[in-house]
């Protein structure tokens, strides 16, 4: 602590009052108590209540005639410890804030043990975001799944089906689809261009969907899917709260049994999909799961998707792709502050080429092909 009116004088004898946020939390008192240890130079000594979230530990610290002091420390989980400590683990994978740290020493802007201050760190994670969108887009073979498939609710002669009803609102392409009746039997459906989908002659005939076509739109939760033939005799779908308060969804019609009873039976995932409802859904329009009740499902599609890549939103985020992309996002993010910080030429050339280097390792089908000589053309990778 510095005297607040010279600025570098250190304050002895103060009672400082500090605060902490953990992981973007609002800022409140810490459990630790503060020392003085001389020189105008205080420690906190941190309990595990201080120190159980992490992520970002940002402090705050006044005192009556010092100047306000601010940093920000990190608090990383112990299988991160180990990750970092032993190299060769199978699970190892930088979080966001230890890739932009590791960049900034790459270029010898930050010294072994010295934290990122909270602009570098912004900056380093703006460029990170800014070239994860750009390999999102670039074709380089990434891209993220949508997890488990969708799965909509047939409506009775409705073609679109958007964000409003339950088309997911980040669906970059369509991987496959399925249409699934009420008895769980899957039936592939083809995916198809919307050019193909304008060759229809009876755009208003009936039946179990056969074709889906995305409808893109510069706009990703503005992307829509259409089926052909318009559904008819979709049915009902049964909707209920399990004995975990949570809210299901019918997705094959049976007999409700001790092996389907949804979140809990051994089988449930055949029979249900978990959903979120509204404290006045639960109230009112959902009903108890009771064993011996007949549940409905109505036609459904299923669909699995690709996603964009996700930026890093936190900062014990991993990159959102193979592990094995990490060291290339590493040298390029690296090259890319080492322009801003003005160093040499011969060193950004330097990261990119292990940059490239590390991409060319990564999918050898970027390799250029040297010679047209090849005798074994089956051969592939």
């Amino acid at each position: 602590m510095v005297d607040a009116i010279d600025k570098e004088t250190g304050k002895t004898g103060l009672s400082p009052t500090v605060l902490i946020s953990k992981g973007g939390a609002a800022f409140a008192a810490p459990a630790g108590t503060v020392s003085e240890i001389g020189y105008g130079n205080y420690t906190i000594a941190l309990t595990n209540a201080d120190t159980n979230t992490a992520g970002d530990l940002l402090y705050h610290i006044t005192a009556s005639g010092a100047q306000d002091v601010d940093f920000t420390d990190q608090i990383i989980t112990q299988a991160q410890l180990d990750a970092q400590q032993i190299g060769t683990t199978g699970t190892f994978a930088p979080t966001r804030n230890e890739l932009v740290a590791m960049a900034f020493r790459k270029i010898k802007v930050l010294g072994e043990g010295q934290t990122l201050d909270g602009n570098k760190l912004a900056e380093g994670i703006r460029t990170l975001n800014l070239l994860v969108r750009e390999l999102d887009g670039s074709g380089s073979q990434i891209w993220g799944y949508g997890g488990a498939p969708a799965n909509i609710a047939l409506q009775e002669q409705v073609r679109t089906y958007d964000g409003s009803n339950g088309f997911p609102t980040n669906c970059v392409e369509l991987v496959q689809v399925t249409y699934r009746g009420p008895d769980g039997v899957d039936i592939p459906i083809s995916v198809t261009t919307i050019a193909s989908f304008e060759r229809i002659e009876n755009k208003f005939q009936t039946g179990t969907p056969e074709l889906a076509v995305l409808v893109p739109s510069r706009v990703l939760a503005s992307r829509s899917l259409m089926v052909w033939p318009l559904p008819h005799n979709v049915g009902t779908q049964s909707k209920v709260v399990g004995l975990n308060l949570l809210g299901y969804n019918c997705i094959r019609s049976h007999t409700a049994s001790s092996t389907n009873q949804p979140g809990a039976g051994a089988n449930w995932r055949l029979y249900w999909e978990q959903v979120s409802y509204s404290p006045s859904e639960v109230g009112v329009t959902r009903f108890q799961w009771v064993t011996g009740t007949s549940y409905t499902a109505p036609k459904f599609i299923r669909i699995w998707y690709k996603r964009p890549l996700a930026d890093f939103s936190a900062a014990n985020d991993n990159p959102d792709f193979p592990a094995a992309k990490s060291r290339q996002l590493l040298y390029e993010l690296a090259s890319d502050l080492a322009f801003d910080y003005g160093k040499p030429l011969d060193v950004i050339q330097a990261l990119r080429m292990q940059g490239e280097r590390s991409e060319r390792r990564t999918f050898a089908r970027t390799e250029k092909e040297r010679s047209t000589n090849i005798h074994n053309k089956a051969k592939y990778y």
